[in-house]
């Protein structure tokens, strides 16, 4: 449910990125929001502090592992979505809007508003919900995360495969990326290291550790 004033603060931000970065580049504008159960009650004013994800990490050896946007929040301007529309074998993307930060943030630019501007509903059956990072939830959702980090590596290879002639000297590190799962597995945590990618918080880089 969208908040009032939702669409008008995020036209200006994209309007500004528009501004800054010329319209020809693919630009994403995103927000916060207020997280609240299936009665509308709410669980915490803000999703980005509950979920402790920080909207600043959208640089590419972030959002390639961990995705701060939430396609509910999201606005795209003409570029974007042209470069999104030139893909037509979607199935190895693995969030659609984990796919267009990734083009907007190897080839354009992204910004956030941290206000909350929609309710986020989260229910007993959310596909991708709110989650809260523990050590105990780490080990429960073990081999749900090796899973997410394999399917990302397959999301990077896809995105190389059809942006890689945009990319210029990103493309190798993403090459590398795409095909991590071939190496040994001290090759993979240094190659993590090397390349600075992390997620926010502790224990989701201590499940990048163990699960890459």
């Amino acid at each position: 449910m969208w908040l009032k004033d939702k669409l008008d603060k995020q036209v200006a931000l994209l309007d500004n990125l528009k501004s800054n970065f010329g319209t020809e580049k693919p630009l994403l504008a995103f927000c916060d929001a207020c997280l609240v159960d299936e009665n509308l009650n709410i669980i915490s004013p803000s999703f980005f502090t509950y979920t402790d994800v920080n909207p600043r990490a959208t640089s590419l050896n972030r959002i390639i592992v961990q995705n701060p946007i939430s396609g509910a929040g999201a606005l795209i301007n003409e570029s974007l979505l042209d470069l999104m529309a030139t893909v037509n074998d979607l199935s190895g993307i693995a969030m659609y809007d984990q796919w267009a930060g990734l083009i907007a943030s190897a080839l354009g630019h992204i910004d956030h508003i941290s206000e909350p501007l929609y309710l986020y509903r989260q229910h007993a059956n959310n596909a991708m919900g709110a989650v809260q990072m523990s050590l105990s939830s780490l080990r429960e959702k073990g081999s749900i995360a090796k899973e997410s980090l394999k399917s990302k590596e397959l999301q990077v290879a896809i995105f190389v495969k059809n942006y890689g002639y945009l990319l210029g000297s990103q493309g190798k590190s993403l090459e590398k990326y795409s095909d991590l799962y071939r190496a040994n597995k001290l090759d993979r945590i240094l190659y993590i290291l090397r390349y600075k990618i992390k997620m926010n918080g502790f224990f989701r880089n201590l499940g990048l550790i163990v699960y890459v």
